[in-house]
């Protein structure tokens, strides 16, 4: 699940866009920078999908698109793109990096419920002799951002986000 390292060189790409859309330099997407990002990437998107991904992209509430909230942007706007296989480089950088997250969602979640419920991720990341590899109260919080005891998509997403800032910490210093 965590290949973090072989998707380095799109984070690098990911956080270059983010920068170039953030004109004001203020560390986070308003809508009209956000707008730019469709053109962009040449994938239409109709503007109420549009925003609807901001909302559900918006993960802590603060109506302005971090950068790791930037991370859940592109991935809603590959899924709900009717032009996904495009052969520019971007949108094959972009597909390379959805289908590694929704693979690694799909591990938790394979009916689609939609969520992931604490239970799933103990099942599947307990070793033989009951320990667990994985999860623990600090791990399943960092995850569940509204504290509803399941993880869905975009806070899934927005934590595989968090889990590459850290890699790639120095990446940022001057974001």
């Amino acid at each position: 699940i965590m290949h973090a390292s072989s998707l380095g060189g799109t984070y690098k790409r990911i956080l270059k866009v983010f920068k170039m859309l953030d004109h004001d330099d203020s560390g986070a997407l308003d809508t009209s920078e956000l707008d730019q990002l469709i053109d962009l990437l040449k994938i239409p998107v109709k503007p109420e999908e549009l925003k609807s991904i901001q909302k559900e992209s918006d993960v802590d509430g603060d109506s302005n698109i971090s950068f790791k909230e930037f991370f859940v942007t592109l991935i809603l706007v590959y899924l709900v793109s009717e032009q996904r296989s495009e052969n520019s480089e971007s949108n094959s950088n972009i597909q390379h990096l959805a289908d590694s997250i929704i693979s690694a969602y799909l591990i938790f979640d394979p009916e689609c419920f939609g969520y992931i419920k604490k239970t799933q991720v103990a099942q599947l990341s307990t070793r033989d002799d009951g320990s667990d590899i994985f999860l623990n109260e600090d791990r399943w919080k960092e995850m569940d951002w509204d504290e509803n005891q399941s993880i869905d998509f975009s806070e899934f997403v927005y934590t595989f986000a968090t889990w590459m800032t850290d890699f790639h910490d120095d990446d940022l210093e001057d974001n």
